[in-house]
C-alpha cells in the first residue's frame, strides 16, 4: 500500500550516525500524527521517508480522595489516593527518544520510553491550577499519607502532578481542602473533694458540632504554669465518641499525679481520630475546693472520769458552697484513727452556714470515752467526706500544739496530781478549750 503525507513541518536534524534523537518535552504536536524521518545528501532529501504513528499518552492522577484526619484547626493529615484509575496512566511524562537504525528501513524507526513514570508530586496550593503551590511528598505509589499536623496557612487545594526525569505535567488533578476542625467546648470539672491538693467530680463537656472523624476522647491531667514554658501532662482517662462525661474518683490527687505532673493546674481533653491525637486540647483549670473547719472547741461538763458531755463548736469553712454536712466522731488519734461517729449536723448543700460565725453539736453527758483520745469534725459534700478533719482534744494530758487547756480542782491539794492525770476527787471538774 502506499502512505501519502498531506501536512507536514520540520522539527529537528541529526548528523550522520546519529540513531536518536530527544523530543523536548511538551512539545506541541500541532495536529499532526506521524514522525517521518528523511536522509539528506548534500544534493537532495530523499523522497520516501521511514515513519512512525505517534502515540500521545495522557496521564495524570485520577479519582483523588483526601480525608483531613488532623482534628486541629489549621493542620492537615490523612491518606491521599488513589493515584491512577487505570494502568496505562502510570506511564505519564515518559521521555520519549526518536530512534531508527542506520539502513533507514522503514520499520526499523521506533520510539523509546527512557522510563517507566510512578512518580507523583504532591503540593498545597492556592488554585485548582497549582498556583502558589508548596510541594510536600513525592511517591511512586498509589497513596501516601499527608504527615498530620501540616500546616494548611493560606493554602486551599491539594494538588498533584505527575512527573518524570524529563518534566513535570503542567495540569495537575486538584482537590478542594477542607479542614476538619474537632475539639470539644464548655469543660467543666467541680470538685467535690473537699481535701486540700485533692479533686473529685464529674468532668463534663460538649462534643464537637463534627464528630465524623472522632474515635475517642482523650483526657489529662497537666500543669500548665510552669515557668520553662514546657507543659507537662500524663494520661487519665479515655472514653468513646458519644460520651460527654467521665468520672474523677474522689481523693484524686493533684500533686505528684501519675508521679509525672508535680503539680496539675489543668484538665486537658484531646480529641482523637483514627490517625492521630490532636495536639491542641480543651483545657479546664481545677479549681480545688478546700472545706475544713477550723477553731474547734469543747468544753467537757461531765464530772465523771472516764465521761464527757459539753458542747463542741469550730468556725465553718471559708468555701461552704459544697458542705452539706458536717460529721464529728471520737478518734484515736489526730488523722482519724479507729474513728466512731458521734453526731452529725446535716444543712443541705451549702452547710447551711453562710454568715455564721460558728456551728456547734451538743455531746450528751455520760458519753464514754473509752480509748478514744480526740474528737474530729470532718465536712462531706454531696460526693463524699473529707478524708481529714479540724479536730478538738480531751485526753488525759493530751494537748494539740498551740492549744490552750485549763483544768481545775475544787481541792487544790491535788493538782499536782491532776495535772497527771492521776485526780480521784469525786468534786473534780476539768475544762478543756482546744483551738
Amino acid at each position: 500500500y502506499k502512505l501519502t503525507f498531506c501536512r507536514r513541518t520540520f522539527l529537528n536534524d541529526a548528523p550522520a550516525g546519529d540513531t536518536q534523537i530527544t523530543i523536548p518535552a511538551e512539545t506541541d504536536t500541532g495536529g499532526f500524527t506521524h514522525f517521518l524521518l528523511y536522509a539528506s545528501s548534500a544534493l537532495a532529501e530523499q523522497s520516501t521517508p521511514a515513519f512512525l504513528r505517534i502515540d500521545d499518552l495522557r496521564s495524570r492522577a485520577a479519582s483523588l480522595s483526601f480525608v483531613d484526619l488532623d482534628l486541629d484547626a489549621g493542620e492537615i493529615g490523612g491518606t491521599i489516593s488513589p493515584w491512577a484509575d487505570f494502568l496505562f496512566m502510570i506511564r505519564a511524562f515518559a521521555c520519549l527518544d526518536l530512534c531508527w537504525s542506520p539502513i533507514f528501513d522503514a520499520h526499523a524507526i521506533t520510539s523509546h520510553h527512557g522510563f517507566d513514570t510512578t512518580r507523583y508530586n504532591i503540593y498545597l496550593a492556592t488554585s485548582y491550577e497549582g498556583a502558589g503551590r508548596e510541594l510536600q511528598l513525592t511517591s511512586t505509589q498509589l497513596s501516601v499519607l499527608l504527615p498530620p499536623e501540616t500546616a494548611l496557612r493560606h493554602f486551599t487545594h491539594l494538588v498533584v502532578f505527575a512527573t518524570s526525569e524529563l518534566a513535570e505535567q503542567t495540569t495537575p488533578v486538584a482537590l478542594l481542602l477542607s479542614d476538619v476542625q474537632a475539639t470539644v467546648a464548655n469543660v467543666s470539672l467541680p470538685d467535690y473533694d473537699l481535701d486540700e491538693k485533692e479533686v473529685g467530680g464529674t468532668l463534663v463537656w460538649d462534643e464537637p458540632s463534627n464528630t465524623a472523624q472522632v474515635t475517642h476522647y482523650v483526657i489529662y491531667f497537666a500543669d500548665y504554669n510552669v515557668t520553662n514554658g514546657s507543659d507537662i501532662r500524663a494520661y487519665f482517662k479515655n472514653v468513646s465518641v458519644g460520651n460527654e462525661s467521665v468520672e474523677v474518683a474522689p481523693e484524686t490527687t493533684l500533686v505528684n499525679y501519675a508521679n509525672i505532673v508535680p503539680e496539675t493546674t489543668h484538665v486537658a481533653i484531646y480529641t482523637l481520630s483514627s490517625l492521630v491525637e490532636q495536639s491542641t486540647p480543651a483545657t479546664h483549670e481545677i479549681a480545688d475546693a478546700f472545706a475544713t473547719v477550723s477553731g474547734s472547741l469543747f468544753v467537757d461538763k461531765d464530772l465523771d472520769e472516764e465521761e464527757i458531755g459539753g458542747r463542741m463548736s469550730w468556725q465553718p469553712p471559708l468555701q461552704t458552697e459544697k458542705v452539706v454536712q458536717y460529721n464529728v466522731y471520737f478518734a484515736q488519734s489526730s488523722d482519724g484513727l479507729s474513728r466512731q461517729r458521734q453526731g452529725l449536723l446535716d444543712f443541705g448543700p451549702g452547710g447551711g452556714t453562710t454568715g455564721v460565725d460558728a456551728i456547734y453539736l451538743d455531746v450528751p453527758p455520760d458519753t464514754a470515752l473509752g480509748s478514744f483520745s480526740h474528737l474530729l469534725v470532718y465536712t462531706r459534700s454531696a460526693l463524699v467526706e473529707q478524708s481529714f478533719g479540724g479536730s478538738a482534744f480531751y485526753v488525759q494530758g493530751a494537748v494539740v500544739p498551740g492549744s490552750s487547756v485549763t483544768r481545775a480542782c475544787m481541792n487544790t491539794a491535788c493538782s499536782r496530781q491532776l495535772a497527771r492525770g492521776l485526780c480521784r476527787n469525786q468534786n473534780l471538774r476539768h475544762l478543756l478549750v482546744v483551738g
